[in-house]
């Protein structure tokens, strides 16, 4: 890495440290700026296709990688299954509990 963006990275510490409200060292600024913008790359590639293209390379990337792609849907999906089953059951027909004086006030 070169000087200039050393001393961009060093200087970008300082938001990632008053944002966080906790100190940074050097190398956990740079795993967070790299981790973010290879996200945010990896999005700008992904952002305008279609869902028939994410799905044709979801397949591609289970078919090299079975059991890390199948596994990691898997636990996404039941995961989200926790969480949709949490929903329902706050929105039972019929049921609310009943409000307390803390509830109202936070209205």
């Amino acid at each position: 890495m070169d000087s200039d963006l050393q001393a961009r990275l060093q200087a970008f510490k300082r938001i990632l440290e008053a944002v966080l409200e906790e100190p940074v060292s050097d190398e956990m600024c740079a795993e967070i700026v790299l981790a973010r913008g290879l996200d945010v790359m990896l999005a700008e590639v992904f952002g305008d296709v279609g869902p028939d293209v994410l799905l044709t390379t979801l397949q591609q990337l289970a078919a090299r990688y079975p059991n890390e792609v199948y596994g990691f849907v898997a636990d996404v999906w039941q995961s989200g299954d926790a969480i949709e089953r949490e929903k329902a059951k706050k929105r039972l027909i019929g049921f609310a509990p009943p409000e307390t004086a803390e509830r109202k006030l936070d209205r």
